[in-house]
């Protein structure tokens, strides 16, 4: 009796909620007629996410929202921004309306300071550390709570274009100069076909498709309403992805970003199996490292018999004082992107939200086995060229170093000069970033100061006594400063 009563009132609060939706999205409607049709898609978007989270939170008591909230931005850096969010999700919870019709402005206000307050790279490095949280410590809230946070804060990523209007950019990283680093968004206008649909269903409007023609595109992969929800989970699993990669992307490691989305509905290395070995074992030799990479990474071409497997990239970069292994793996169906914290030995993987255990984890253990074979003794790792194999047959792995002077992979042959130069004084300041370390061989007869040996200990390195280690890179960057008085979009 009382779980058939349970489930009455859970129909019926779900009935509710769908004809509250379907008042707010006529209203919205209502909003949106007459802005620009990039303006629309926005807040059709950010329409959804408001959506998304109300669904999540509209029936939790508002003691259990603020509760969980409370414990989520304690684990969160930058408190004054993840305050700004958890207002928002206990706005949500207090007032639906306000919330859902707010927004979008919130958004808007939202940017303009980060901008004003040039704080895009603590945004990232915030933004990050969400998204590991969810991996890592997803017991830490009620998931409905920590599902309602990261949706509201993945929707920021649609207003960080320097262009918001552009809808076919998308901004990856930053620069060490501080500049937002942008590229190709695939498949941009994947869900206008679904916003149309809607349209003409609660608006009974056989003309609404016709609002966004000019960014109607159709393409390939979109022939039914089965493909779309198909596409969707393709670029949610991508938006995670680059949301994880945003603190670590600038112009020397632009090249980590994928080169195309994965846009397989399988999961990759079904067929990759491996010779016996300690995995933990090896992930422990990990922490004290006899090599650096070289200064801009090792690329692993793949003779795979299957087809599947193509290329590894592999780049070491200094973040919140760690060295941090990013990876880009190629597949024939597209790439996949993330990182391993040598501290503390987490490895990012989209593939543990998006395929589970099982597959992120073959994917944790090629990444690494490829990584130990450049920084390890030979004895403390396998030969990476014929541990692996795929289908039963031999997965050829050849490693080719990429060393030389660092090397801008975004900017490509701009002069350093015409990025660097200074204007009228007042209007640029000057800032250090940290770019990573080497180990470098002595001179016969000379010795690593203990300094440089105390430092290499802590960046997770074994030195030999004819070798030293040369601090990180530190680039010095000029910054320009934001003029006080930027007003914030509107549309």
């Amino acid at each position: 009796m009382h779980c058939n009563t349970q489930q009455q009132v859970l129909n019926q609060t779900s009935s509710s909620w769908g004809e509250t939706e379907k008042r707010y999205y006529k209203r919205m409607q209502k909003r949106i007629a007459g802005k620009p049709p990039p303006t629309q898609i926005i807040m059709e978007r950010t329409f959804n996410t408001a959506c998304l989270v109300l669904k999540a939170v509209h029936s939790m008591p508002f003691s259990q929202l603020t509760r969980g909230l409370f414990f989520l931005c304690k684990a969160l850096p930058s408190k004054d921004l993840a305050h700004d969010f958890e207002a928002q999700l206990e706005l949500a919870g207090a007032n639906p309306e306000r919330f859902v019709f707010g927004l979008h402005p919130f958004y808007n206000d939202f940017i303009a300071k980060i901008r004003r307050e040039n704080r895009f790279s603590e945004l990232f490095g915030f933004i990050g550390s969400m998204v590991r949280i969810c991996i890592e410590n997803p017991s830490l809230v009620d998931a409905c709570v920590m599902d309602a946070y990261m949706n509201l804060l993945l929707q920021v990523t649609e207003y960080l274009r320097p262009n918001k209007l552009n809808l076919e950019s998308f901004v990856y990283g930053i620069s060490t100069d501080g500049e937002l680093l942008t590229g190709p968004v695939p498949h941009a206008f994947s869900d206008v076909p679904g916003i149309q649909l809607r349209r003409m269903e609660t608006l009974r409007c056989s003309q609404a498709a016709s609002i966004l023609n000019m960014y109607g595109r159709q393409e390939p992969q979109i022939q039914s309403l089965s493909s779309i929800m198909r596409l969707t989970e393709v670029l949610r699993m991508h938006t995670n992805m680059t949301a994880a990669m945003l603190p670590f992307i600038n112009e020397f490691t632009w090249d980590i970003v994928p080169a195309k989305v994965y846009g397989s509905n399988i999961a990759p290395l079904m067929e990759l199996t491996h010779q016996p070995f300690d995995f933990d074992a090896l992930s422990h030799s990990l922490t004290r490292r006899k090599r650096t990479l070289p200064s801009n990474g090792v690329t692993f071409k793949v003779d795979d018999p299957t087809g599947e497997l193509q290329a590894l990239l592999l780049k070491e970069m200094m973040y919140e004082g760690r060295i941090h292994l990013l990876y880009r793996i190629d597949f024939q169906t597209g790439s996949l992107s993330g990182y391993y914290d040598t501290s503390d030995k987490f490895f990012y993987s989209a593939l543990k939200k998006a395929t589970g255990q099982e597959f992120a984890q073959k994917l944790e253990g090629l990444v690494l086995t490829a990584y130990a074979s450049q920084v390890l003794s030979p004895d403390n790792s396998p030969d990476i060229y014929s541990f692996f194999l795929q289908n039963g047959q031999s997965l050829r792995i050849s490693p080719y170093a990429r060393g030389g002077r660092l090397r801008d992979a975004y900017h490509g042959s701009l002069e350093p000069e015409r990025r660097h130069a200074f204007k009228r004084q007042g209007e640029y300041r000057r800032e250090d970033r940290s770019i990573n370390g080497f180990i470098r061989r002595l001179p016969a007869g000379q010795t690593a100061s203990p300094a440089a040996v105390a430092m290499a200990a802590k960046y997770g390195y074994d030195l030999a006594p004819n070798e030293t280690y040369v601090r990180p890179f530190v680039r010095a960057s000029v910054l320009k400063i934001p003029i006080s008085k930027e007003k914030p979009p509107t549309g």
